[in-house]
């Protein structure tokens, strides 16, 4: 396995609301004494005083490029997508900003150990939790396979993509994406 700095959880902030629910995410990580370091996505919406507060909590704090958001796709989808820019990562694990983690998960890094696979997502499609390898051809790929303001179908899209690239594709468990077992999803 690599070291963990080349492994982050990551999260999105999208408006300035988003930020309590974001800090309690990153807050959660840390009480359960994750490994790996944890970064924000942060939409250029966010008020320039929460963006700088946001650096005291997390890791990396990254600036959305919505100008590569070429398919017009709802900013939330955009920036599950814009992950893969993260290049300087090896794995990525995105979370929802509205989840809450009870219990150290760190083994999520571990589901793409012997697999090159560059997406994984909940056997349900979900995308709440993403583990991602960062691809900037992946990302173009992406991008230009999904339609203009596709919205809510982005889930969708990516599971058929999946299907698509890779014949037998491994899944996250979907244990971490239900009440009662790691994460939460909370409002």
């Amino acid at each position: 396995m690599n070291g963990s700095r080349d492994q982050v959880w990551v999260s999105s902030v999208l408006k300035d609301e988003d930020v309590p629910d974001v800090l309690t995410l990153c807050f959660s990580l840390r009480r359960v004494m994750t490994s790996y370091k944890i970064a924000a996505i942060v939409s250029p919406k966010v008020s320039k005083g929460l963006r700088d507060a946001l650096r005291h909590g997390f890791d990396y704090v990254f600036v959305l490029e919505e100008d590569m958001n070429t398919a017009e796709l709802e900013i939330g989808n955009f920036a599950k997508l814009f992950a893969f820019t993260l290049k300087s990562f090896d794995k990525i694990v995105m979370l929802s900003p509205t989840m809450l983690v009870v219990q150290n998960c760190d083994e999520l890094f571990d589901i793409a150990e012997d697999n090159d696979q560059p997406l994984f997502l909940t056997e349900a499609g979900s995308t709440s939790i993403l583990l991602v390898r960062p691809s900037l051809s992946v990302f173009k790929e992406l991008l230009d396979g999904i339609p203009k303001r596709n919205g809510d179908g982005v889930e969708g899209f990516l599971k058929k993509w999946i299907a698509n690239q890779i014949s037998n594709y491994k899944t996250i468990d979907e244990k971490y994406n239900q009440t009662g077992n790691l994460l939460y999803v909370f409002i």
